[in-house]
C-alpha cells in the first residue's frame, strides 16, 4: 500500500537497481491517493498531510512509518466512508489498484456512488 503509488513504486524500483538487488515483488499495489480522491471528491487535495489534517491523525510527515501508518488509516477511513471490504478491494482483477471497483449487481451492501458522498 503506498499514498502516490506511482512515485513510491519508481523509488522503491530505483532503490533496488542502484543497491544491486532483486527488485520486490509488489503483489496488490492499493494507492490510498486514489481511493482518498473516490471517497472524498471534494477536498481541494488528497496528500497525505491534508487527509490526515482533515481527520485529525496526528502525523508526522515524510517519515516512511508514519507514512506507512497514516496511508493505512486513510485505507480504512476509505472503506468504510465507500462501504466496502478490503476483500471486496482486493477482490479486483489489477495488481495496481487505483479506485474503488464498480458495486455489483447484487450486493448485501450497496457501494455510492462519488457523486453521492
Amino acid at each position: 500500500m503506498a499514498s502516490h503509488t506511482d512515485f513510491d513504486r519508481g523509488a522503491l524500483t530505483g532503490a533496488c537497481a542502484r543497491a544491486g538487488i532483486p527488485c520486490v515483488d509488489y503483489g496488490k499495489w492499493i494507492d490510498t491517493c486514489w481511493l482518498s480522491r473516490a471517497a472524498w471528491p471534494n477536498l481541494h487535495n488528497h496528500k497525505l498531510t491534508t487527509l490526515a489534517r482533515s481527520f485529525r491523525i496526528e502525523y508526522r510527515a515524510h517519515d516512511a512509518l508514519e507514512d506507512a501508518r497514516v496511508a493505512g488509516e486513510v485505507l480504512a477511513l476509505a472503506l468504510k466512508e465507500r462501504q466496502i471490504t478490503i476483500d471486496e478491494l482486493l477482490a479486483t482483477s489489477s495488481n495496481h489498484i487505483t479506485g474503488f471497483p464498480k458495486p455489483r449487481a447484487v450486493s448485501a451492501i450497496p457501494v455510492p456512488s462519488s457523486r453521492e458522498l
